[in-house]
């Protein structure tokens, strides 16, 4: 079907290094409530039933999507894990996982599109202004996915930069966290776009106007589409065995349509037949 075919046609077909928690760290996967505890199963329902019933597997992954968090902490570190084991299910979607430690800060009265903004202790946090066009595409993608597709808070989505890690993203607790470093690596070419941007007026109303916007393209939707649904899956299970491999392949097909309209509506296009 489409979903197959658009994700064919990315330049690799696994996802780099998507973050897994150190065991006993601070950062860890988000496991539902953010209790910390492991769920090796959702609901009790993680088996052959949520490949049948549509219904019931619907209802699942809006336990996992309510569940999601806004985070926040003003320093988030963790421990360096190397060679997490993952199931041979998973092998087909990302490497094999090398984590490297966090001391993440946050960056304290500055926000992109809305989303807050972290950095590693010993790099420049001038970064996301300093490469501004991209970090605000970067977080409009994030934002907009988040609520448009997925029909969660945009403040789930966090934004921080690792120049020396290999993670793309990691959960904490329910909280997502996207690192600029790796979508900026990815030298995406923008498009411009006519959008109605919504603009405050002194009386403290909102307004439209039609301004000229920049987007990522198409390959750059699906790819972190799938970081979020990998994430999003970790709502439910901390380890990468087939369970887990179950609810990213729930997760992806479940709002694929959702994502094929938003990238219509983003850039005026519809995905390759």
């Amino acid at each position: 079907g489409l979903l197959s075919k658009a994700f064919s046609k990315l330049p690799s077909p696994r996802l780099p290094n998507v973050g897994n928690a150190p065991k006993g760290g601070t950062v860890s996967h988000g496991h539902g409530a953010g209790t910390g505890a492991p769920q090796q199963r959702g609901s009790g329902n993680t088996g052959q039933g949520l490949f049948t019933d549509a219904a019931a597997r619907r209802n699942e992954l809006l336990k996992g999507l309510t569940r999601c968090k806004a985070g926040g902490e003003d320093q988030i570190k963790s421990q360096s894990q190397v060679g997490s084991k993952q199931s041979p299910e998973m092998e087909t979607f990302m490497d094999d996982l090398d984590v490297n430690a966090h001391n993440l800060v946050k960056i304290q009265h500055l926000s992109i599109g809305g989303l807050e903004c972290y950095v590693e202790a010993n790099e420049d946090p001038q970064i996301f202004v300093q490469k501004a066009v991209d970090s605000n595409v970067f977080a409009s993608l994030l934002s907009r996915m988040a609520t448009t597709v997925f029909k969660i808070h945009s403040s789930v989505c966090h934004l921080y930069w690792d120049s020396h890690g290999s993670t793309a993203a990691f959960n904490k607790g329910g909280a997502l966290y996207f690192n600029f470093f790796t979508f900026l690596s990815q030298n995406w070419s923008y498009s411009e776009v006519i959008r109605n941007v919504p603009v405050k007026t002194k009386n403290g109303s909102t307004e439209f106007f039609r301004q000229p916007v920049l987007v990522a393209p198409h390959n750059a939707f699906l790819f972190w589409y799938g970081v979020l649904c990998h994430e999003l899956s970790h709502q439910f299970i901390s380890d990468h065995n087939a369970s887990f491999a179950n609810y990213q392949m729930f997760f992806m097909t479940e709002y694929f349509p959702g994502l094929n309209k938003m990238i219509v509506d983003e850039t005026g296009k519809q995905l390759p037949a």
